[in-house]
């Protein structure tokens, strides 16, 4: 049995009621790393993922001075 994103992460996603995830759609993408990012959860996020939609998720902008700057380094 798969299992999906968001039921790995039902901490940060207890108020959703999300049965099928598809990570290729970026809109998804971005509300689920910008809720990821928001709660401090990192695991399982792909540097790629990452540099793909940093710019445009819904976090602090000192939180995304972070990781541009990691990602600067750690490219």
């Amino acid at each position: 049995m798969k299992t999906s994103m968001v039921d790995k992460n039902k901490g940060i996603f207890w108020d959703y009621d999300i049965k099928d995830t598809d990570s290729n759609n970026p809109d998804f993408m971005i509300w689920f790393l910008s809720r990821k990012l928001s709660f401090g959860d990192l695991d399982g996020i792909k540097k790629k993922d990452l540099k793909k939609f940093l710019q445009r998720l819904d976090i602090s902008n000192s939180l995304k001075e972070l990781f541009v700057n990691y990602l600067n380094q750690n490219a």
